[in-house]
C-alpha cells in the first residue's frame, strides 16, 4: 500500500506539534500523488481547482491568523435553512483539536455513509493493514470434490487476477487453473479425472448473512445483500460497475462462476468433458489438503477502495472480519460491539456515538457533528501511516469518488480541489465530514450535516457545498 507522503503539507512522520505550526517549505507533491495532494490555500477569489498543485510558502503562512476563526464561524453561522431545518457542524482545529465553530453540534443524527469514516478507522487500527485474504480450494473427503473457502474477499473477479487492480487482485479464474492444475497435473500422463466434479462452497466463516437494522428498501435496491465471505466485485450484477444493483447470493454466484472456470480447466487438462456443479457446505471445507489459493489487495487498500466508492458491502465484510479478530463472533452483534469497543477511542466523544453497523445504513445509527470532526482529526494526527492514509484517499470535491459530481454550482465551484470528503446520504440526511485548509492556511476538519430535510436532499447537498466553499474561503 502506498504511505501517505504529505498529508496537508506536513510530512509523513510529523506528529501534533508539527501540524500546529505548518513548516515554512513543504515539500512539492510529485506529478504521481498531485491528484491526492492535500488542499492548499489560495488567494481569495481564485476558482480554479488546485488538487494539482502542493502548498508553498507563499501560499501558506506558518501560522493562521485569527481572521480564519471569524470567518468559519459566519460561515456555519450564515449557513441557509434547508426545507426548515438548520444545519448541523461542528468545525475544529486539526491541530489543537479546539472547536471553532459549530451549531447543534452535539446532537446526534443518522450519519449514513459518513459513519464509514469511523468504522475504517476501526478497521485499520485493528486488522493488519498489509495482510492479504485469500480465497482457497481444498480437496474434499472423495475423488471428484472439492472445497472452495471463503475468507472474507469481497473484491474477488471472476477471470484472472490482476496484480494491478484492488477490484479483482485475486481471480476466480486464475484459482480454477490453479485448481486443474493440482488435480491433473500433467494432461499427457494420463491423470484420471472424473466426469463429475462438485464444488462445495464453504461460506461458515459469516454465521449470520443479514443485520437486522438493515432496512428492506436498500436490500431490494441494492445497498446492500446477504454478506458472504467471498463475493464477485462486492455483489454487483455488473461486475464493472461500482454502484447499482446486487445478487441475492453472493457466495453462491462466486461458486458458480468458479466452477464455470474449473469446468473448462479440468476438460481442457483431461482430454474429455468434465462436468462441475457448486453446492453449499456446512463448513468442513478448511480441513482438506490445499490444492490452490488466490491473494487479495490488502486489508488498507480494500478498506480505502471502500471508503472512496463509499461502498456498502466492502466495509461491513471487513468490519466482520475486524470483530472476529477482536474476540467477537462475525455477526452484527459482534460488529456492534466491536464499535462499540473502538470507536470512543477514535471520537473522543464516547456518548456521541452509536452503531448498529459499519456502512451507516441504518437509521438507528446516531453520530454528532463533533465526534465526526474529532474522528476526522484522529486520522490526520494518529501515528498509525494507515490511518493518516485513510484520511488522505477521502474523495476530492469535484474530482473523484463520491465527490466527483459536487461542488459544481457558482457558489461552491471555487473550493474544487481542495476539500476532502466522505458524504453521507440517507432518506432525509445529508452528511459532509472531512478536511480542508483555510485561505490563510489554517487546516481544520469538520462535520456538516442537514437531517429532517425529506424531499430536499439535493437542496442540502448544494447547500452544504456551498458552507464547505465558505470555510476553505476563510482568513483571505
Amino acid at each position: 500500500m502506498a504511505v501517505i507522503a504529505a498529508l496537508v503539507g506536513v510530512p509523513a512522520g510529523w506528529g501534533l506539534a508539527q501540524l500546529t505550526s505548518p513548516p515554512q517549505d513543504p515539500p512539492a507533491a510529485s506529478s504521481e500523488s498531485r491528484a491526492w495532494a492535500a488542499p492548499s490555500a489560495r488567494p481569495a477569489g481564485e476558482g480554479k481547482a488546485a488538487a494539482s498543485s502542493s502548498p508553498s510558502a507563499a501560499s501558506a503562512p506558518a501560522s493562521p491568523s485569527a481572521k480564519s476563526a471569524a470567518a468559519l464561524t459566519k460561515a456555519v453561522a450564515d449557513a441557509p435553512r434547508v426545507a426548515g431545518q438548520p444545519i448541523r457542524a461542528a468545525v475544529i482545529d486539526a491541530g489543537s483539536g479546539d472547536p471553532i465553530a459549530q451549531n447543534q453540534g452535539d446532537k446526534p443524527l443518522p450519519p449514513a455513509s459518513s459513519l464509514k469514516v469511523l468504522t475504517g478507522a476501526a478497521i485499520l487500527s485493528t486488522l493488519d493493514a498489509d495482510a492479504t485474504l485469500g480465497t482457497s480450494v481444498t480437496a474434499g473427503e472423495k475423488p471428484g470434490q472439492v472445497n472452495l473457502v471463503g475468507s472474507g474477499d469481497a473484491l474477488l473477479g471472476s477471470g484472472a487476477s490482476d496484480p494491478s487492480a484492488v477490484r479483482g487482485r485475486a481471480g476466480l479464474g486464475t484459482l480454477a487453473e490453479k485448481t486443474a492444475a493440482a488435480m491433473a497435473p500433467d494432461a499427457a500422463s494420463g491423470a484420471k479425472v472424473p466426469a463429475r466434479v462438485t464444488v462445495t462452497l464453504d461460506d461458515s466463516l459469516f454465521p449470520e448473512a443479514l443485520n437486522p437494522a438493515w432496512p428492506q428498501g436498500d436490500l431490494d435496491t441494492g445497498q446492500m445483500t446477504r454478506l458472504a465471505p467471498l463475493a464477485v466485485n462486492s455483489a454487483f450484477t455488473d461486475e464493472s460497475a461500482t454502484e447499482g444493483p446486487r445478487v441475492s447470493d453472493p457466495g453462491m454466484t462466486a461458486a458458480d462462476s468458479f466452477a464455470r472456470s474449473l469446468e473448462k480447466r479440468l476438460s481442457e487438462r483431461a482430454g474429455h468433458p468434465v462436468s462441475v456443479a457448486a453446492v453449499r457446505g456446512k463448513g468442513s471445507g478448511s480441513g482438506g489438503r490445499t490444492l490452490a489459493s488466490v491473494q487479495s489487495a490488502t486489508i488498507a487498500e480494500q478498506t480505502e477502495q471502500g471508503l472512496l466508492d463509499s461502498d456498502n458491502y466492502v466495509l461491513e465484510t471487513l468490519a466482520r472480519l475486524a470483530a472476529a479478530k477482536s474476540g467477537h463472533p462475525a455477526t452484527s452483534k459482534g460488529v456492534q460491539d466491536f464499535l462499540a469497543q473502538k470507536l470512543p477511542d477514535i471520537t473522543r466523544y464516547p456518548g456521541d456515538v452509536r452503531a448498529v453497523d459499519a456502512s451507516g445504513l441504518s437509521i438507528r445509527n446516531h453520530v454528532t457533528p463533533r465526534a465526526l470532526a474529532s474522528a476526522v482529526r484522529t486520522l490526520m494526527t494518529s501515528s498509525n501511516p494507515h490511518l493518516r492514509a485513510e484520511a488522505e484517499q477521502f474523495p476530492v470535491s469535484g474530482l473523484n469518488g463520491t465527490l466527483a459530481s459536487r461542488f459544481q454550482a457558482p457558489g461552491a465551484q471555487g473550493a474544487r480541489g481542495y476539500i476532502h470528503a466522505k458524504t453521507g446520504t440517507l432518506n432525509a440526511t445529508a452528511v459532509l465530514t472531512g478536511y480542508t485548509t483555510t485561505a490563510d492556511g489554517r487546516l481544520v476538519a469538520f462535520a456538516l450535516a442537514y437531517t429532517g430535510v425529506e424531499g430536499a436532499l439535493p437542496d442540502a447537498k448544494a447547500a452544504l457545498d456551498q458552507v464547505a466553499a465558505r470555510i476553505v474561503a476563510a482568513g483571505a
